[in-house]
């Protein structure tokens, strides 16, 4: 394993590590440089590592508000070190946690798009971190991705992550597991209930651009008209309608049995009560909450829900 890691955090700097061995004589260690080192003052990363990385084949975010945010939860500095160059090379702004409890603290407050989970870290492992990222409204939305040298052992026992990627960490191997972990919708109808006109404006531009067909309504009493008519194939309700309307709807769709699974997405700014938390528990609620931008999660939250209504006759 230390062999691995050394040969991955040469590779990050433009090196590689190869090793003979003879039994009863020895080991040589060789470290080929394969190219000079280039600085780039334009690297968000030390020039020495930014510049001997491969060049990503994304496009770079236009700001910082429009790159992939990723919190990195790993209690080794240089496993942190290592995913942060690869998640920086692809583009990404990233966020890191120290230890378990530091992760929960850090996704509720920051909301990112995606965290890495190392599973071996004390106190609180990263199975822990897990539950409690599903068992609060807040951030069981959050695509997870396991970067472990367990992830293939336990494999069986993660079936509520987005993906798995074993240590030492490949490129490649990260790089499709968050494709993996960040899908696009299918081509469907979400029907929206927004207050804030502006904030409607925005999302309903973002699912228009995403491929779907948005119908937007006033009031819950127009939303069930709608969907008496012609079920949608997922809903989007802002919680934090001062009309209660986002609530009713919810409650009025959850007593009939033939929209009671519709794939659901709920808007909210603010911390739910237990009695409001408890009937978003479930495989088609998913919650996109804080303040700010809400277009990409709203949309990543729709790619992981409207698979389970896809080819599904409604009405």
């Amino acid at each position: 394993l230390g062999l691995a890691i050394s040969r991955s955090m040469c590779r990050l700097l433009g090196y590689d590590l190869e090793v003979t061995s003879t039994v009863g004589e020895g080991s040589t260690f060789t470290i080929r440089i394969l190219e000079p080192r280039r600085a780039d003052p334009r690297a968000p990363i030390p020039s020495s590592v930014a510049a001997a990385l491969s060049a990503s084949d994304g496009e770079t975010p236009s700001s910082a508000e429009d790159a992939l945010q990723v919190l990195v939860v790993d209690d080794e500095d240089d496993a942190r070190l290592m995913l942060s160059h690869h998640l920086r090379d692809f583009g990404c702004a990233v966020l890191t946690a120290t230890s378990g409890a530091e992760a929960v603290e850090v996704a509720r407050r920051e909301q990112p798009d995606l965290v890495t989970l190392d599973l071996l870290m004390p106190e609180v492992d990263g199975a822990e971190v897990l539950r409690r990222l599903r068992d609060d409204p807040a951030t069981r939305s959050i695509p997870v991705i396991v970067v472990s040298v367990e992830a293939t052992a336990r494999r069986t026992q993660f079936q509520d992550v987005a993906a798995l990627v074993q240590k030492p960490v490949d490129r490649d191997a990260l790089r499709e597991a968050i494709e993996t972990a960040l899908p696009a919708p299918v081509a469907g109808r979400v029907l929206t209930l927004i207050e804030d006109p502006e904030e409607a404006a925005r999302l309903e531009r973002a699912l228009d651009e995403a491929g779907m067909t948005v119908l937007a309504v006033r009031d819950a009493e127009e939303g069930l008209r709608s969907m008496a008519l012609d079920p949608p194939d997922a809903l989007v309700v802002d919680m934090e309608r001062a009309d209660g309307a986002g609530e009713e709807l919810l409650s009025q769709i959850r007593r009939n049995p033939w929209h009671a699974d519709l794939p659901t997405v709920v808007l909210t700014t603010r911390s739910l009560t237990r009695d409001e938390a408890t009937p978003l528990h479930g495989p088609s609620v998913r919650v996109v909450w804080g303040e700010g931008s809400k277009e990409r999660r709203l949309i990543h939250a729709l790619g992981a829900l409207l698979p389970l209504n896809a080819g599904v006759p409604r009405g």
